[in-house]
């Protein structure tokens, strides 16, 4: 039997700072988040665990998964997506990991010093950044579109191919492993 799915827009009458909890965020895998109209920084905290179908981020804004915090986004039985636009920001201090793949639709800076885990694709848009300081894994492909960048002072372990597009940089002092 399906479980129906519920889509939680995260908009609007947020209390300050913007934290997931209680009622605030999906907390079921049935469930998907979408982040628009300009909300600012949503925070994961320390010790708040989340597990929800998909997350869409859009806008200008900024998800921060502060350390002990994480974030997981579909199952093995059920991958889900990280699809984000418009220029959103990703601080992971804590742990995220996706069962489907990272999509950045335009821009996305990401700054990674827990870790992640995309046992999908990373699909990179043009003039997308990621600066790698912590330890990440993407167990499919690394495609990266014109003019993005990746920065690994961390350590990236990639288990499927590199394809980045025209005028793209791939660089860093820390380690790539293929």
């Amino acid at each position: 039997m399906w479980a129906a799915v519920t889509t939680i827009t995260i908009s609007g009458n947020w209390n300050d700072p913007g934290i997931w909890a209680g009622g605030n965020i999906a907390d079921d895998i049935s469930e998907e988040a979408e982040i628009n109209n300009n909300l600012g920084t949503i925070v994961i905290q320390n010790g708040d665990n989340y597990i929800i179908s998909d997350l869409n981020m859009n806008n200008g804004n900024t998800l921060n998964i502060d350390a002990g915090g994480s974030l997981t986004i579909g199952s093995m039985a059920n991958p889900g997506n990280l699809t984000t636009g418009n220029s959103s920001f990703l601080n992971i201090d804590g742990d995220l990991e996706v069962w489907g793949n990272i999509v950045v639709l335009n821009t996305l800076v990401a700054t990674v010093t827990g870790n992640l885990i995309v046992h999908g694709d990373l699909v990179m848009g043009n003039g997308a950044n990621m600066d790698i300081q912590g330890n990440a894994v993407i167990e499919g492909d690394l495609i990266g579109g014109n003019n993005a960048v990746v920065n690994v002072d961390g350590i990236l372990n990639i288990s499927g191919n590199i394809d980045m597009g025209d005028n793209s940089i791939l660089s860093g002092t820390g380690t790539i492993n293929i």
